[in-house]
């Protein structure tokens, strides 16, 4: 070991053991050994694979799918879940409400659940819960028998079949992981856990993986992709069907670019949203004077999520390159270190680039321009343009924040080549301030249709917190001869109050107490009686103090227990007493000549003499 200063020189192995330590913390996964990874292109590739493994399950089928369309292979999958769910399969289909509200609204699952299988649903809005609208669950996960699991960027729907996509099939040590992954997101989609999943531990290869569970609560894959741009040494290769990179992913690229590293970034030119091509193409020009080399695919959609780094590392799975994938969704992601796989993925993205279009700057400012002319392209037809881009768009509307906030905040320097893209989007939000003005309801209606949505939504959540804080107090068990100290404190209050003296008018003669102690009794039926009826619909004792001060007119005091006498007190009414609400409330009242004892379990409050239950107004005697 050499040395320098007087300090060991690093070796490979400490750079190797830093590099694997900073991979680890920044993924929040470990590196897992013993696995069997296979890739899949493509839908005719990954649709055949889902099914066949279906069709061999024995035991558990779990699926979380952000889209599951109705349409010919969505009801062709949905048909080969009901048959094994029918034959005694436990099937589990967790799916994202955005994702598939039409189906969600027209039941397009109720045949699943009336076969058998448990379906729940990813934050669809309630009153009691909200209109949630971010943090969706856009994962695309398959297991099966805890022994396969498919991942990747393919959803449930026939629209993929004229799509460029890649999956894979995962077996091996990281089914473990998997398999927590979709029982943490079926536990956070409704109530109770997912039963025990039993799962394969055995090595079934030789591929070292990480398994990538993105959370909202977590930005594992965003510091992941970060740490990669910085570990590149010779290539880096991106396929993204959103690219919407922040400024910091931006930076990173171009520093890497910059340092000679072959920077790639593939990108559809066709998109399922129409407007989002145009608002990632104001990002191509800083992207293309650092050196990296942007390339829009030819077909109808690329909707690969996927990376390649200096044939040694790969990722491939659901998350885009933008700030809802990063920070907002539930996402998955396998990050393989094999050097096999790491070259047929490059294989592939040269091959992908055989049906692209490179951009290059061109003219004599430099503006970003087609290598050359790429021939027509194949259109969906109008309304599946409308119906899919309406649907598109509502989980892509925040991804033109940066675009915009770069023009307006002016965070980077905004060529001239972007001045079309900028255009655009000027006119638009322009059109949509006149709209405004000539038709304000336009605003009004959204914005009080969503703020009575939130507040009612809110009442209910606060009405749920109380009922539950109501019934947890009641069934809380009270240690026998314990009071309640709290309750204690407000009865002498009120009691307190009950006995206040008033100032008597000038000439106001008080009125003697009789025998009976009848002006007592008296009070005690109004304060029992309003007990009562607060009781039965309030449950709240203060209203003690007010009926006891609403008792009598002003100007007069309240009997004082040494007025009474000792035999004919408080608790024995006597002959006198004929109020229902006293003798059905009063302890050791007599009765026919029978005593009745306490119903109130309730320790006594002793006043002055008065001594009193919280559900009995009536005193008890004392001596």
């Amino acid at each position: 070991m050499s040395m320098r200063d007087g300090r060991p020189a690093p070796t490979t192995s400490l750079f190797r053991q830093l590099a694997e330590q900073a991979l680890a913390r920044s993924a929040g996964a470990p590196l897992v050994a013993g696995n069997r990874v296979e890739l899949l292109f493509d839908a005719a590739a990954n649709f055949a694979a889902w099914l066949d493994a279906i069709a061999r399950a024995e035991h558990s089928i779990l699926v979380e799918m952000y889209l599951f369309a109705d349409d010919d292979f969505g009801r062709r999958l949905r048909g080969a879940l009901q048959d094994k769910a029918r034959q005694g399969v436990r099937v589990y289909l967790l799916y994202d409400w955005l994702g598939c509200w039409r189906e969600h609204y027209r039941g397009f699952f109720k045949p699943l659940q009336q076969a058998g299988a448990e379906v729940r649903v990813w934050q669809p809005p309630s009153f009691g819960k909200g209109f949630r609208l971010l943090g969706r669950d856009h994962r695309k996960l398959i297991v099966v028998d805890g022994h396969t699991a498919f991942i990747g960027g393919l959803c449930a729907s026939s629209r993929w079949n004229d799509w460029r996509d890649t999956g894979l099939r995962l077996q091996g040590p990281l089914l473990d992981d998997a398999v927590t992954a979709f029982a943490d997101s079926w536990l956070h989609a409704g109530d109770g856990a997912l039963p025990a999943v039993a799962t394969d531990h055995g090595s079934h290869g030789d591929v070292a993986a990480r398994l990538i569970a993105t959370t909202p609560a977590t930005a594992n894959l965003m510091r992941l992709d970060l740490l990669i741009a910085g570990f590149a040494r010779r290539r880096l290769w991106l396929t993204d069907a959103y690219f919407m990179g922040t400024s910091t992913y931006l930076t990173a690229l171009q520093q890497a670019a910059r340092d000679g590293v072959d920077v790639r970034l593939l990108v559809p030119r066709a998109s399922d949203i129409g407007w989002i091509a145009t608002v990632s193409r104001t990002l191509y020009r800083p992207l293309l004077s650092a050196g990296v080399r942007v390339f829009e695919w030819d077909g109808t959609m690329i909707h690969a999520k996927t990376a390649v780094a200096d044939s040694r590392w790969a990722r491939i799975g659901s998350t885009n390159l933008n700030v809802s994938s990063w920070l907002a969704n539930r996402e998955l992601d396998l990050a393989i270190e094999d050097e096999a796989l790491a070259r047929q993925m490059e294989a592939r993205f040269l091959h992908d680039l055989d049906h692209a279009t490179e951009v290059v700057l061109s003219g004599q400012h430099l503006r970003p321009a087609l290598k050359h002319a790429r021939s027509a392209r194949h259109r969906l037809p109008v309304r599946q343009q409308a119906v899919v881009g309406a649907t598109a768009a509502a989980r892509q509307a925040l991804r033109i924040g940066d675009a915009v906030g770069a023009a307006v905040r002016g965070t980077r320097s905004v060529e001239q080549s972007e001045a079309a893209s900028f255009l655009s989007i000027a006119l638009t939000l322009l059109g949509l301030t006149l709209l405004l003005l000539l038709f304000p309801w336009l605003a009004a209606l959204p914005l009080a249709l969503l703020l009575g949505f939130a507040g009612i939504s809110v009442l209910l959540r606060a009405a749920t917190l109380y009922r539950r804080r109501w019934q947890k107090n009641n069934t809380r068990p009270r240690p026998p001869g314990r009071t309640n100290r709290r309750r204690t404190m407000r009865l002498s209050l009120d009691f307190a109050i009950i006995r206040r003296p008033r100032p008597a008018l000038p000439g106001t003669v008080l009125p003697r107490n009789d025998g009976g102690g009848g002006g007592t009794i008296l009070l005690c039926n109004i304060c029992a009686a309003i007990a009562a009826t607060m009781r039965a619909f309030l449950g709240y004792s203060k209203v003690l103090s007010v009926a006891a001060n609403l008792a009598g007119p002003p100007g007069r005091q309240h009997p004082k227990p040494a007025d009474v006498k000792a035999k004919q007190g408080f608790a024995q009414c006597g002959p006198r007493c004929k109020a229902p609400l006293c003798s059905g409330l009063a302890p050791d009242f007599h009765r026919g000549g029978k005593t009745e004892k306490p119903r109130a379990s309730r320790p006594a409050i002793q006043g002055g003499g008065i001594t009193s239950y919280v559900q009995n107004c009536a005193p008890t005697r004392t001596e």
